[in-house]
């Protein structure tokens, strides 16, 4: 979703609707462009973007395999991804506030608040993939960034290299990079966040052949977690 005519904006627009479920999204590569030669660069492809103040949508029962980001927020307000699988994704969540820069957006800035990240299952193997991802553009936004995230809480995480990290950004460091600070799954929790959530294994019926159904004893089941039914996902025949 974008406002038109460029470059203005206006807060009270009408931005809601979207309901987006029921997808397989797998294997979602991209390529950068380095010393002219044209490379791959997995990290920041995207399952599903929520592209320029996007808000009020639902992201439902859907599964991201081996996706750079899983569901990215881009500037919007009162979005829900709720009851998806994650498997293999480099980020599970991305919330960023890096729009409201532009020339007539000023209004825009803190809009993106009270997003829900709830009742998913995120597996992954990578030691540097995180959970969720804070990103500011701009050092004077981080009074907001709490905000960003309005609930994030009975999710289930399994790693298998053992590490459960986040990002938020913070008001130390002068450059990008130096004001987004990776911090520990249980310091993201005292900040309010994931209390319900658990790290256990999921317990899918055949990972290794991308079957991702739930087993009968899944401890996701116990947090509400609503099976997917994807049997008829993809070309259909006919």
């Amino acid at each position: 979703w974008g406002d038109a005519p460029f470059p203005w904006v206006e807060p009270q627009v009408e931005r809601s609707g979207h309901f987006i479920r029921w997808n397989l999204v797998a294997d979602i590569g991209g390529c950068r462009v380095e010393d002219g030669r044209v490379i791959q660069d997995n990290e920041n492809s995207c399952g599903i973007y929520l592209d320029d103040y996007t808000s009020n949508c639902t992201i439902w029962g859907n599964v991201f395999l081996r996706t750079g980001m899983g569901v990215v927020f881009h500037g919007g307000k009162h979005n829900v991804a709720e009851n998806n699988i994650f498997v293999g994704c480099r980020c599970q969540l991305r919330v960023s506030e890096s729009v409201s820069d532009r020339s007539g957006h000023e209004p825009m800035i803190g809009w993106n608040v009270g997003n829900r990240f709830c009742r998913n299952i995120c597996t992954f193997d990578d030691p540097e993939a995180v959970i969720s991802h804070l990103s500011c553009s701009r050092k004077e936004k981080i009074v907001h960034a709490d905000a960003f995230v309005g609930q994030m809480d009975e999710n289930l995480y399994h790693s298998t290299s053992g590490a459960y990290i986040c990002v938020i950004p913070v008001t130390s460091g002068e450059t990008y990079d130096e004001w987004h600070k990776r911090i520990p799954h249980d310091e993201w929790r005292q900040r309010g966040f994931d209390w319900n959530s658990v790290i256990a294994d999921p317990l899918f019926l055949d990972p290794a052949n991308d079957d991702y159904r739930l087993s009968a004893d899944s401890p996701a089941l116990k947090l509400g977690f609503v099976p997917i039914e994807l049997s008829h996902v993809g070309i259909r025949a006919g």
